[in-house]
């Protein structure tokens, strides 16, 4: 068998599909890509209601096709005009725009830059009316199939749900130069010149990995050599309060030595002329 379609030159159709189809034979069924009805069952002869039916579905594809481009091309235009390139966006960026244009965006942001399951129209009708609409102080959530987003301090935020309760509260021993598996994640290290924990001061100790139970202290780089509760640190940061639990925290014995994304505990960073890892959680 061979696969037939309009004769085109430069974009222009020299020989439309009916006049090249009509009279063959199928040589398996021929579905609507809508519907998966059968237009021309198997081993049918091709008539000239069937062409231009196909036809029909042809130019509605290629509609489509091309209003998907348009709307992904003003997503993108949005997007650039509010600055948003990443995760978290601006709600109040968000909403200077018009609602359709608004679903667009967050259609757009969801998929190609958070990476994320795009939400049908009911969880996107959700989002603006129960999350960008939301009262300034509360931090309402949005889920569905492999993603959810909430508000936090006037910014939304996307992720995928993780279930890290099976290692909560474990310690989990840990040799940086290996990678380790949290929940679908890496935590991974790169070895460079005057960055990260000091290997050196690693050598000949436990590292373990753990997460946050409460009361952690840590003397953060480059601040006063006091210690610091690390609940005020991660108000400080803007961390929202639903990611501050799936953080990894390193301790070397029972010190608090890095928390994984936001700072390096003193004394265990790397000097200038010291080998250190710089650690990721991907």
């Amino acid at each position: 068998g061979i696969w037939i379609t309009a004769l085109e030159e430069q974009g222009e159709i020299i020989e439309p599909l009916r006049d090249r189809i009509v009279g063959r034979v199928a040589l398996e069924d021929i579905l609507d890509p809508y519907s998966n009805e059968v237009i021309v069952e198997v081993a049918r002869e091709l008539k000239l209601s069937h062409a231009r039916k196909l036809e029909m579905e042809r130019t509605q594809k290629a509609n489509q096709d091309r209003n998907k481009k348009l709307v992904d091309e003003l997503a993108q235009l949005d997007l650039e005009q509010l600055q948003i390139e990443t995760n978290p966006v601006s709600i109040n960026a968000l909403q200077t725009l018009p609602v359709h244009r608004q679903k667009n965006v967050l259609r757009y942001w969801l998929h190609h830059v958070c990476k994320l399951t795009m939400p049908d129209t009911i969880h996107l009708e959700r989002i603006v009316n129960e999350v960008l609409n939301a009262a300034a102080d509360s931090q309402p959530c949005v889920s569905w199939h492999g993603a959810r987003v909430q508000r936090y301090q006037g910014k939304l935020y996307a992720d995928k749900p993780e279930d890290i309760s099976a290692v909560q509260t474990e310690v989990l021993v840990w040799r940086p130069e290996k990678s380790f598996e949290i929940a679908g994640r890496q935590l991974v290290t790169e070895q460079c010149c005057g960055k990260g924990l000091s290997v050196k001061q690693l050598q000949s100790k436990q590292v373990n990995i753990r997460f946050r139970q409460g009361g952690e202290m840590c003397r953060p780089q480059g601040r006063a050599e006091h210690h610091h509760k690390l609940k005020k640190l991660f108000q400080e940061w803007q961390v929202p309060p639903w990611q501050r639990n799936r953080i990894p925290l390193i301790y070397v014995e029972d010190e608090l030595a890095q928390v994984v994304g936001y700072c390096l505990c003193e004394p265990f960073v790397a000097a200038a002329d010291e080998v250190g890892y710089q650690i990721r959680f991907e």
